[in-house]
Parts: structure tokens; C-alpha cells; sequence
């Protein structure tokens, strides 16, 4: 699903984005897709990218 409206929203999915699927997709659906929906694609990989840390520290 994270990586469907990826596709949707920003066409094809860099390693960037690539990179961000798996931090996505330890959030609930309820919690990632307004996100996915809203958030611009810089916002987008920030927020990931320090939910993936703090998911891992």
C-alpha cells in the first residue's frame, strides 16, 4: 500500500523513496497514509528518516 501511493503521488520510486518504505510501514495505515497524502516529498523523507532512527535506537 506504502508503495502504491508512492507511485501516485511522486511516479516512480527512487532509492530515496525506496528508503523510506520500510520506516512507513512500522506506522499504522491510520498513521502513514494522511502523511503519504500531505506531507511534500522532502517533509516526507525527513519525517522518515527520523522515525526510522528512533524505531532503531
Amino acid at each position: 500500500m506504502v508503495e502504491n501511493l508512492l507511485k501516485v503521488r511522486f511516479g516512480e520510486i527512487d532509492n530515496e523513496l525506496q528508503a523510506i518504505i520500510e520506516p512507513l510501514l512500522a506506522l499504522s495505515p491510520e498513521k502513514f497514509t494522511p502523511l503519504l497524502l500531505q506531507l511534500y516529498r522532502k517533509e516526507l523523507i525527513g519525517f522518515a528518516s527520523i522515525n526510522y532512527i528512533y524505531l532503531n535506537y
